[in-house]
């Protein structure tokens, strides 16, 4: 494990888990706004533009904004400790 951490795969990997993290974010707070402006009452979840399930999706993009982000530290972490 510790080869892998030195090598520039390990860079990549972490430069692609921070922006797929950043990328997960904004859509997160896409979602938020489109709960806003695209239902009738505050605790609807369902879209009446697109007619999707809106609350889905935002749990959705919370969960791999955060698991990309913990993966990211935990990797630099480790990267880190290994030199």
């Amino acid at each position: 494990m510790a080869g892998f951490l030195k090598t520039k795969w390990c860079k990549y990997l972490l430069v692609l888990l921070l922006l797929a993290s950043c990328i997960e974010a904004f859509a997160y707070v896409n979602v938020l706004v489109s709960l806003k402006y695209e239902t009738d009452a505050p605790a609807a979840c369902i879209s009446n533009v697109t007619g999707q399930d809106l609350c889905r999706q935002l749990n959705r993009s919370k969960a791999v904004a955060l698991s990309a982000f913990a993966s990211a530290v935990i990797l630099l972490f480790l990267r880190f400790r290994s030199f």
